[in-house]
């Protein structure tokens, strides 16, 4: 799946004060069309989205593996956060983070969301190149061997987890090599299609985070139960 084309992705941008210092914090437009939800079962939090939103996460979590400003956020929330498409209840806002660049603390997370949903105009907008991701899921046997070359510690970084609830929200903390990772396997996890198991970045440390790629999106209701 995929190509080389270059896909841009147009981000929001605002500069917010949490818990004393200064982050940049990115968002996609509200006129994107794909839809998340979250949800939490058997302790372990999970990620729900159609295939093109599975290949959005990919996306947005391979641009921060590149992100080189510190104290950088992407912000997945209203309105392209959708309730839980089995339950009904309230999801929570995703933030990716690179965590090699000065990473919100708790209390800067918590801080975050209890300023959503962002109200006030943007300050800007910038566009991130992703190339590269397309590159990599076009040949994903070639992405994985450089990758388990280049990285020391594959086994241990591709069985890591990642994914925790913070301050009310779902994040991805990884540094950059596992942001790639993560991003490609999320893609590659949609390419099997709706309904395809779920990909868990898991140890035994940490909280346990799963992509569930679903027939349609979250945002609509008459899909699901």
């Amino acid at each position: 799946m995929g190509s080389a084309t270059a896909v841009k992705l147009k981000m929001h941008r605002r500069n917010i004060q949490l818990d004393g210092d200064r982050f940049t914090v990115l968002s996609l437009r509200p006129t994107t069309t794909e839809r998340f939800a979250t949800t939490e079962y058997h302790e372990t939090c999970h990620i729900l989205s159609d295939v093109e939103g599975a290949v959005l996460l990919g996306r947005l979590s391979w641009a921060m593996a590149f992100q080189t400003r510190p104290r950088t956020i992407v912000l997945i929330d209203l309105p392209l956060i959708a309730p839980d498409p089995f339950g009904a209840s309230p999801s929570s806002p995703i933030l990716i983070v690179r965590s090699e660049l000065e990473p919100p603390s708790p209390a800067a997370i918590e801080a975050l969301v209890s300023h959503l949903p962002l109200t006030d105009d943007s300050e800007g907008s910038v566009r991130l190149m992703t190339a590269g991701f397309d590159r990599a899921i076009a040949d994903v046997d070639r992405f994985w061997a450089q990758e388990r070359t280049e990285d020391p510690a594959f086994a241990t970084h591709l069985n890591a987890r990642w994914v925790e609830r913070v301050g009310g929200a779902v994040v991805l903390s990884a540094p950059s090599h596992v942001l790639r990772q993560w991003a490609v396997r999320v893609a590659d996890l949609a390419g099997h299609g709706p309904l395809a198991p779920e990909w868990t970045p898991a140890d035994e440390q940490k909280w346990t985070g799963e992509v569930k790629v679903l027939a349609s999106s979250p945002g609509d209701r008459r899909a699901h139960p």
